[in-house]
């Protein structure tokens, strides 16, 4: 038996409508704005609760360039000029060996990263979101010492990025 002309109809009019709709779903980091509808933000300088030096600035300056290239937001250089305030820390870094070679010689590190953000409104002080995330980054161990320093902070910028940019989304789809 075949299916009728105005089932097919209704089927086709029926799946046409869920896909403009979208069902309520989106694709991740594509939020288009901050929780409370924050447009205008300033990002603060992040406290660094690690030993290891400069990650507070790396973090931050990695933070501003990725909430620049927001169209849908404004960062602004003085705190009363905004609605919200990005605050935080980096509370981990480690840099361990991930393998060996049969001689026992470290063959690969893994670096590993965890900021922890929160954004708090300006009139009020209310916590508007609080989170944290952290990444992992492996690179190659080497004899020389001089490389091995330049490959931990070669994979240091590429977490801070990495970092900066999960705090965005993460901001961005209030999750």
């Amino acid at each position: 038996m075949r299916p009728s002309r105005s089932f097919l109809l209704g089927t086709l009019l029926l799946a046409g409508l869920l896909l403009v709709a979208g069902c309520g779903y989106r694709l991740a980091g594509q939020g288009t704005s901050l929780p409370g509808g924050v447009k205008s933000l300033y990002i603060a300088s992040f406290a660094n609760k690690t030993a290891e030096p400069f990650l507070d600035t790396a973090i931050s300056n990695a933070l501003s360039r990725r909430f620049n290239r927001s169209r849908n937001l404004r960062v602004v250089a003085e705190e009363n000029q905004a609605e919200a305030v990005l605050s935080g820390a980096v509370v981990g870094y480690s840099s361990r060996p991930l393998s060996y070679d049969r001689q026992d010689r470290v063959r690969e590190y893994r670096s590993k990263m965890k900021v922890e953000g929160r954004l708090t409104s300006v009139s009020d002080g209310r916590i508007l979101w609080q989170g944290s995330v952290g990444w992992q980054e492996d690179y190659a161990a080497s004899d020389n010492l001089a490389l091995q320093e330049d490959r931990e902070r070669a994979a240091v910028e590429v977490l801070v990025e990495r970092l900066a940019d999960e705090l965005y989304y993460r901001l961005m789809d209030d999750f």
